[in-house]
């Protein structure tokens, strides 16, 4: 993902993958309730300098009262100065029903409704609630408070309900102007939710809007209480109220019973036997010579997306960017340009083919193994496609494209994200046929057979995991039509408030094992809506931690890939193991905790009787030395899954009847062995 798919669907002249939009007001249902059906114009402009303007509405009147005992100034109600009239100018687009509310006398609000989704949601924009503001026009710098009740529909029905609230601009839909965005799980009870907005720029009255994105799969959602206030710039956005919610997820504690059944397949799949046996020169084994073992790198997979700008760029932040990739990661996955638009030039001077080069190069150049991605990103827009084209004609280019990059980087790609969200972006092969897959998984492994194909998707392990069965099926459907697909791969953007329980992540990893293929976690970050809120820091912590832990622990999965590591170079910058001033975060901290010291083996020791050292250690590159009377020498070795035996020979060192050895001597298998496996070059089976 790049900073542009924050929201994947701006920017689209068009979505395939979606029902089509249709405004469907809820002047009908309010007025079912008894609402007037007129919406009341809202004045433009800042808040008065005096009191409140007076309101009759009893639960904007109550809101009132609230903000006025938080010593906040006047502000004014956005879209009119009623519950009903407010509720009436948000529109339904897309998917689900829609359906007027009773609620009881208990609440503060009084006008509420009912959105059931279907299954047939794809996208989160795909059911969408939204409410332009039509009467007022906003400064940059404004400040406004957006309220909302919400809760789960069918509180019985198996599903948790997901939503998103966002406010955004005509021609920046990428960008979400709530500073405490979040994705809340929903209960049965109501709750309120109070959405910081500030505005960064102007924006005119019809052009600006608030959302709830609902297309979190099939769910029912009530929603009531909906309240726009505009403060202007007379407030700061920590003045205003914010909510209290628990970050908590179950598995979280500290005793929970899957850390110790992790912990145990660590050892056995993580952990392997290495024998170091020192001999003097004519082949005597040496008692009490001192060994010491220094790992080098993982086996396992411990990457990052890299921005190739960063990568080829001068000056003092690209090069620590480049030494912190090297100091923290052993894999890298082309962030974005690769994909067809940066590869040809469309991106602007940053990108190209060219730059392309000469990222990869370095990355070679250093060991380390590339993901590219991706061949197939199946919209029209994202592959370059004219959609009005007769469909030989649209094959044939979509066949070039993939075949250009991947022939392209032959030989220098460990791996492809070949498809790249199947289910989320199906534009393409929903027009032209579920087949036409087929053929594009055949063009990219004849184009580069040494490369592991994978297929990639969100919304697996995140997002509330509600994409999973249609990924399971398509991958089924993929292997029946003998499609080489080589590897699966779960992207992982979570939001703190969307979190799942390990247990959860390892009964997904668990159900795709049944395909024999390799998994990998692709994508992974977390962001949070409060950088400042120090439970939100350490949830979000503990829960990199989870997710490193749980995936370490199972067999199936090869690697885990953050998004990025430095906050000037990630889609979501509070997500960053890096801050801007290249202060390491709580969680980038908890990262190398486990990778560089609980998951990492250095021990010293002295030989036994028979010359030998034994430890279990992680698998990976080592560095040994021996020693004894002065004398000295050391190996490199793989320590893989059937473990590894290591021989040193200190030639100088004498033998009992005197005589010196024959000179030195380290079979460590060889150095071709070790320098394949830097290239973490895998077989089909995924063996080394």
């Amino acid at each position: 993902m790049t900073a542009d798919d924050a929201n994947p669907h701006s920017g689209r002249q068009r979505d395939r993958s979606a029902p089509t939009l249709t405004r469907r007001p809820f002047l009908s249902a309010v007025g079912i309730l008894g609402c007037s059906t007129t919406v009341t114009k809202a004045t433009t402009g800042a808040p008065s300098a005096g009191s409140w303007d007076p309101v009759d509405d009893p639960y904007y009147a109550s809101l009132v009262d609230e903000f006025q005992g938080l010593g906040l100034p006047p502000g004014e109600f956005v879209y009119a100065d009623t519950e009903a009239e407010t509720l009436a100018a948000y529109g339904h687009h897309g998917a689900g029903a829609i359906e007027p509310l009773g609620i009881g006398d208990d609440l503060p609000f009084s006008q509420a409704i009912r959105i059931t989704v279907p299954t047939t949601v794809r996208n989160p924009w795909d059911a969408l609630l939204k409410g332009t503001v039509r009467h007022r026009s906003v400064a940059a710098g404004d400040v406004l408070l957006g309220i909302v009740y919400l809760r789960d529909g069918a509180p019985d029905d198996g599903t948790v309900p997901v939503v998103r609230y966002a406010a955004k601009v005509q021609d920046r839909e990428e960008t979400n102007l709530v500073q405490n965005a979040t994705q809340p799980s929903l209960s049965g009870t109501w709750e309120r939710y109070n959405f910081r907005i500030r505005m960064d720029e102007p924006a005119a009255a019809g052009s600006w809007w608030t959302e709830l994105f609902l297309g979190f799969g099939e769910q029912t959602v009530d929603v009531g209480g909906l309240a726009l206030v505009h403060f202007g710039d007379g407030v700061s956005l920590g003045d205003l109220p914010t909510w209290t919610q628990e970050y908590d997820y179950p598995g979280r504690n500290a005793d929970a019973a899957w850390r110790d059944t992790a912990r145990r397949r660590i050892e056995q799949y993580r952990m392997a036997p290495l024998t170091v046996t020192v001999r003097d020169g004519r082949g005597n084994p040496i008692e009490g010579a001192t060994v010491d073992v220094t790992m080098q790198a993982h086996a396992f997979g411990f990457g990052s997306a890299v921005a190739a700008p960063r990568i080829v760029g001068g000056g003092t932040d690209n090069e620590r960017y480049r030494e912190t990739f090297l100091e923290n990661f052993n894999k890298a996955v082309t962030e974005n340009v690769l994909k067809y638009g940066a590869w040809s030039g469309q991106w602007g001077p940053a990108y190209s083919a060219e730059i392309a080069d000469e990222t990869v190069d370095w990355l070679v150049g250093h060991d380390i193994p590339i993901r590219g991605h991706p061949l197939v990103w199946a919209t029209y827009e994202r592959m370059g496609v004219d959609p009005t084209s007769p469909e030989a004609a649209i094959r044939a280019t979509i066949r070039d494209r993939i075949e250009e990059r991947a022939t392209a980087m032959r030989g220098r790609l460990d791996e492809w994200d070949m498809h790249n969200h199947p289910i989320m972006f199906p534009e393409i092969w929903e027009d032209l046929g579920k087949e036409l897959m087929l053929e594009w998984w055949e063009t990219a492994n004849e184009a580069d057979p040494e490369a592991v194909m994978y297929i990639n998707e969100d919304d697996i392990l995140s997002g509330g995991g509600r994409l999973k069965e249609p990924y399971y099926d398509l991958i089924e459907w993929l292997v029946s039509q003998e499609a080489d697909v080589e590897g699966i791969g779960f992207m992982g953007h979570f939001a703190l408030e969307d979190v799942r329980s390990p247990t959860t992540l390892l009964e997904v990893f668990d159900k795709f094992t049944a395909f024999d293929l390799p998994l990998q976690i692709t994508e992974f970050d977390i962001s949070i809506s409060d950088p400042d809120d120090e439970e939100q820091v350490a949830a979000r912590a503990d829960f990199l931690a989870d997710v490193y832990t749980a995936a370490f622990s199972h067999p199936a999965v090869e690697g885990v890939l953050a998004w990025g590591f430095w906050a000037d170079a990630h889609w979501r910058p509070d997500s960053a193991y890096y801050g801007s001033d290249w202060t390491l975060r709580p969680h980038g901290k908890r990262y190398r905790e486990l990778v560089f010291e609980e998951w990492w083996t250095d021990e010293s020791g002295t030989t036994d009787t028979d010359g030998q050292f034994e430890l279990h250690g992680f698998k990976g590159i080592y560095e040994i030395a021996a020693s004894a009377a002065s004398e000295s020498e050391t190996a490199k070795v793989q320590l893989g899954d059937a473990g590894h035996h290591v021989e040193i020979t200190l030639a100088g060192v004498e033998n009992d009847d005197g005589q010196p050895g024959f000179g030195p001597v380290a079979t460590a298998g060889g150095m071709l062995g070790v320098i394949k496996f830097l290239l973490h070059r895998y077989d089909r089976t995924g063996d080394d």
